[in-house]
C-alpha cells in the first residue's frame, strides 16, 4: 500500500477560533454547530461597508498548484468564496479563484487547480444586502498532487497532524 501524506493547510478547519479571523462590514461572525453534524462559520453583513468579507484563513503557502474544497451556503442574495495570493514582499494580493453561491443554495465543490504564491487568503463574502449571510464548512486547502476527490475533506480529528492542534471530538 502506498501512503500519501496529505495536509489540510487551513489552520482552523473546525472554526474553533473565529475571534481571530479578520473581517470587515460584518455585524456577526460566529461558529455554528449544525444539526447535520458540521461546524460552520457564519458571517452576516451589517449593511454599512461597501466591501464586506471574512478571511477564514491567512496562511503562508509554498508556490505550487492547490485545490480548495468547501461547502458554502448563502441567504439574502448571492455570496462568494474567493482565494487571493501574493508573493511575500508584494503589497497587493491578486484574486486567483472565485466561486459564487446563489441565494438559498448550498454549494459543495472543489476549486482548482489553483496556482498559489507565498501568501494566501481564503475569504468569504456575504450577500450585499442588510442581514445577508454566508456560511462555510469543510474547508480544505491542499496540494493538487495529493487531493483525493473521493475523500476531499479532513480535519485534525479525522487525520491527525504531527504538529497537533485542530479540533478533536
Amino acid at each position: 500500500m502506498n501512503y500519501i501524506h496529505r495536509v489540510n493547510l487551513i489552520p482552523d478547519p473546525r472554526f474553533q477560533h473565529v475571534e481571530d479571523m479578520r473581517d470587515q462590514g460584518l455585524s456577526q461572525v460566529t461558529a455554528v454547530d449544525h444539526e447535520n453534524g458540521h461546524r460552520y462559520v457564519r458571517g452576516v453583513y451589517d449593511g454599512l461597508e461597501a466591501d464586506p468579507y471574512l478571511d477564514i484563513a491567512n496562511i503562508l503557502t509554498a508556490p505550487a498548484s492547490y485545490r480548495l474544497h468547501f461547502n458554502a451556503y448563502a441567504d439574502g442574495g448571492a455570496g462568494l468564496v474567493r482565494v487571493y495570493t501574493r508573493t511575500v514582499g508584494e503589497s497587493a494580493y491578486r484574486m486567483v479563484a472565485e466561486r459564487g453561491v446563489a441565494d438559498g443554495q448550498t454549494v459543495r465543490t472543489a476549486l482548482g487547480p489553483i496556482s498559489l504564491s507565498s501568501d494566501t487568503i481564503v475569504r468569504i463574502v456575504p450577500p450585499k444586502t442588510t442581514g445577508g449571510m454566508i456560511m462555510i464548512t469543510e474547508c480544505n486547502l491542499e496540494l493538487a498532487s495529493t487531493f483525493d476527490q473521493a475523500y476531499p475533506y479532513f480535519d485534525w480529528a479525522t487525520m491527525p497532524r504531527e504538529t497537533g492542534g485542530g479540533y478533536s471530538s
